[in-house]
């Protein structure tokens, strides 16, 4: 998505996305999203961001550096290798399956 996006919600089932790139998106929640197939999911400079939840089989990386979010609850994501938290604000991380 470009930049400067405005979107409340981003939630549903998306089979074949490989790379979500919300990066600079005012986005509140990221919540049952199901994306079997995604790799790369890039919330870089994000608004605040209420929830973020959902099944990532197949994330090898997660960019949410320079964001502010207060949960990451129930997010699987069993084969991630990448985390960038850099400068990130972050109220609670629960319940989530990162090996």
């Amino acid at each position: 998505m470009e930049g400067g996006v405005d979107m409340d919600a981003l939630n549903g089932h998306f089979h074949d996305l490989q790379l979500l790139d919300l990066s600079d998106t005012s986005i509140k929640s990221i919540s049952e999203v199901s994306a079997p197939m995604l790799q790369t999911l890039d919330l870089r400079g994000c608004s605040e961001i209420e929830t973020l939840t959902g099944n990532f089989d197949n994330m090898t990386t997660l960019v949410i550096s320079y964001t502010k979010i207060k949960p990451i609850s129930d997010v699987a994501a069993p084969i991630l290798q990448t985390l960038n938290l850099e400068y990130l604000e972050i109220d609670t991380l629960l319940a989530t399956s990162i090996s």
